[in-house]
Parts: structure tokens; C-alpha cells; sequence
């Protein structure tokens, strides 16, 4: 099966501002985004070279379903990066 991707929802989750139809789980996340994007504690991991070059600025959530949408806010999808789905 082909993912679908939800782009209305990652669309509207970096365009905020705009009046794109809602979605609850998008705003779950801006509001979850929106709690933590201060949290400043911790350091990069360097133990992995490509980790040490991360901004620790960087801060973003992405979701995917079993159905293929997918759902972002923040800096989600700039660096390409090792990637580990938790």
C-alpha cells in the first residue's frame, strides 16, 4: 500500500496563520510543540558523528500512522539526519 500523506494537516501545521481546515491531532501537537519548544536541558549527543552536527535548537514532531498520514509542527522535516522512530 502507498502512504498517504496527510497534507492538508502537515501543510497547515507550518502555515498556522492560515485558515486551513482544523485537524485535532495537528492541534494536539502544536500544543505539545508549543509546551516543550523552551525546554533548553540536555546536550547533543556526540557519540554518533552526524548527531554531534544537530542544532540543539532544532525541536520538532512528526507523526505517522499506521495508514500512512503524516502530521508535523516545528522543525520536523529540515535535516536528514539519523532517524529512530520511538
Amino acid at each position: 500500500m502507498e502512504p498517504q500523506f496527510g497534507l492538508v494537516s502537515s501543510w497547515r501545521a507550518m502555515n498556522p496563520e492560515t485558515d486551513a481546515p482544523s485537524s485535532p491531532i495537528v492541534d494536539q501537537l502544536q500544543e505539545i510543540h508549543g509546551r516543550y519548544v523552551g525546554f533548553r536541558e540536555g546536550r547533543v549527543a556526540t557519540y554518533i558523528p552526524e548527531l554531534a552536527k544537530a542544532n540543539p535548537d532544532w525541536f520538532g514532531i512528526c507523526l505517522v500512522t499506521t495508514s500512512g498520514h503524516v502530521y508535523e509542527v516545528g522543525d520536523s522535516s529540515g535535516w536528514a539526519g539519523p532517524n529512530r522512530a520511538f
